[in-house]
């Protein structure tokens, strides 16, 4: 007995996809989707923000994302089965949001993992039977934020990354299934390698009995490893994304406006397929690469240099001093980000840049942390 899984990235549904919906023409979106599955017994994704209609709950100085209900039934038409909603957008529209979120994902006959009313329920693994194999999927959130997420004791939210739980969840989870599935919200956004930590991570968790650990959450493509007969892809990159004009208000009570702009390395992604035998061993596994254009809908992308790409991902991997070249190129990435940020601050073009405090501050609990990663500490 064999199973055909097929992984893909981040899926946000705002945006340009807002006007595809009020236009009645989200179908589109189902009809690019369903080649690229074709064939998978089993088809998970990351839904990078809720399906709902409730207002934003975010502070107004954050981003947040949402997409339209309808496309759940979108989604399950294009041959998607199950989705993790441990991710840093799940909460952008409260609780209230995420609730109808999954009712509308469970309308559509869409499984999902990763939330819930409580800790408990948010880290119960998401049990398939699929082609008389039995499989599990775990799904964890890693990334900071001030804003209500993380579900606990007597909250609601997302599954938080703990070591403390999260290897038992691993040994009770694999005690019910064949194959266990490892979803990970991680790393940083922009940064073509995974943080070292992460690394040392997945590797404990396939040690741990995982077949499969698969990341999001950096918007760009990274690389892929076979460790100890399991697999590792640390990051699928953007499936479906879209440009979007950010306004709000920063802590100093000051408006500003932001675009959000796609770049090239954000609209190429991966879907990540591999065939399985009952026992979770890998017999075959290959990266389909896919392009996010001007018009949302994700195509295979037949550019040849699409495989340089995947090899140097894989070469980075490799890299002797890998820590050391991981934190340089961090730093670059967050000093970029950073520079938007103050820039959306205080308003494009309106006046000359003015680095406050708080900015560098910034700056300098940012490479405390990467010298942190540096000596290998977590």
């Amino acid at each position: 007995m064999t199973l055909r899984i097929s992984f893909i990235g981040d899926m946000a549904l705002g945006g340009g996809y807002e006007d595809l919906a009020r236009q009645d023409k989200q179908r589109s979106l189902a009809a690019s989707i369903e080649p690229l599955l074709a064939g998978s017994d089993l088809a998970i994704g990351n839904l990078e923000g809720p399906l709902t209609n409730h207002e934003s709950e975010g502070p107004s100085w954050r981003f947040c994302l949402h997409g339209n209900p309808v496309y759940a039934a979108v989604l399950a038409s294009a041959g998607i089965h199950a989705v993790t909603l441990a991710n840093n957008h799940a909460m952008d529209h409260g609780w209230q949001g995420l609730c109808e979120t999954q009712k509308v994902l469970n309308a559509a006959g869409i499984k999902h993992v990763g939330a819930g009313q409580d800790l408990m329920e948010a880290r119960k693994p998401l049990q398939l039977a699929v082609n008389g194999v039995r499989v599990g999927i775990l799904a964890y959130c890693d990334v900071p934020t001030r804003s209500p997420l993380y579900a606990g004791i007597d909250q609601p939210g997302v599954a938080p990354l703990r070591r403390e739980f999260l290897f038992k969840d691993i040994a009770t989870a694999k005690q019910g299934c064949d194959i266990l599935i490892l979803c990970m919200h991680w790393g940083q956004e922009d940064v073509r390698e995974p943080a070292p930590k992460h690394r040392r991570l997945a590797r404990e968790m396939i040690r741990a009995g995982a077949n499969i650990v698969v990341g999001h959450h950096p918007h760009v493509l990274q690389g892929t490893e076979r460790v100890g007969g399991g697999g590792i892809a640390y990051s699928l990159g953007n499936f479906t994304f879209s440009d979007q004009d950010w306004h709000g208000t920063n802590r100093s009570g000051e408006t500003f406006s932001m675009p959000y702009r796609l770049s090239e390395a954000n609209r190429r992604s991966a879907v990540w397929k591999i065939l399985m035998d009952s026992h979770g061993v890998i017999i075959q596994e290959n990266l389909v690469p896919v392009f996010l254009g001007a018009d949302l809908l994700p195509v295979v992308d037949s550019r040849p240099e699409r495989q340089a790409d995947f090899d140097r991902n894989n070469d980075a991997l490799a890299m002797r001093a890998y820590t050391l070249a991981w934190s340089m190129r961090m730093i670059g990435s967050r000093l970029r980000v950073n520079l938007q940020q103050v820039r959306g601050e205080q308003g494009f073009g309106k006046r000359l840049l003015r680095v406050r405090l708080r900015h560098i501050r910034s700056l300098w609990q940012l490479l405390a942390r990467e010298w942190e990663q540096f000596r290998g500490t977590e």
